[in-house]
């Protein structure tokens, strides 16, 4: 996203100020945005994960709260190497990576079996 928004702003024909301006602050908040989340030293950042029922799991966050996320039945992805989760806690939308060497490899195999065994809901 940051990247497409720089791109765009090289495009446009704006003063060469404002474009270097900007694009210092782009690259400033993105590096903020990827070490805190990346990192997971944000304080809402996902440090732990517990499957609970068929469509819900329980996240442990950084700041020790232990809420529990929603999920719809085409939210997430799957793949040998990362899981994606996107689910709502509090009415609010919340995404979750999972990273293959984030975690033990036997909890992600368990995670990835739970994900993928999980019955559709239809809406």
């Amino acid at each position: 996203m940051y990247a497409g928004a720089i791109v765009w702003l090289w495009l446009c024909a704006l003063p060469l100020v404002l474009r270097v301006t900007v694009t210092f602050f782009l690259v400033i908040s993105g590096l903020i945005i990827a070490v805190s989340h990346g990192w997971r030293t944000a304080p809402g950042a996902c440090v732990g994960l517990e499957p609970s029922s068929q469509n819900s799991c329980r996240l442990l966050l950084r700041r020790g709260d232990v809420v529990e996320m929603t999920l719809a039945a085409e939210d997430a992805f799957v793949s040998p190497a990362l899981i994606v989760l996107c689910g709502r806690v509090d009415g609010r939308g919340h995404v979750v990576l999972v990273p293959r060497d984030g975690i033990e490899s036997n909890a992600f195999r368990l995670l990835r079996i739970w994900l993928r065994r999980r019955p559709t809901v239809a809406a």
